[in-house]
């Protein structure tokens, strides 16, 4: 289960991107679900509803 402070990897949604590496700030669902608030190396913050591709990782820096 996510928690704040781990790293989400984000699969590519569209041909030619790439993974997104992502840290999660805030999980508002209830038991540790999704959806999550997570914020990009740019410092961009947006909520995100992961699919079954996405993988999470402890912390660390992105």
């Amino acid at each position: 289960m996510p928690s704040p402070g781990d790293r989400v990897k984000l699969a590519a949604r569209t041909p030619g991107q790439t993974a997104t590496l992502a840290e999660i700030i805030e999980v508002h669902g209830s038991e540790a679900q999704p959806p999550i608030v997570v914020r990009f190396p740019d410092g961009h913050k947006t909520l995100v509803f992961p699919g079954p591709d996405t993988e999470y990782l402890p912390p660390g820096d992105i």
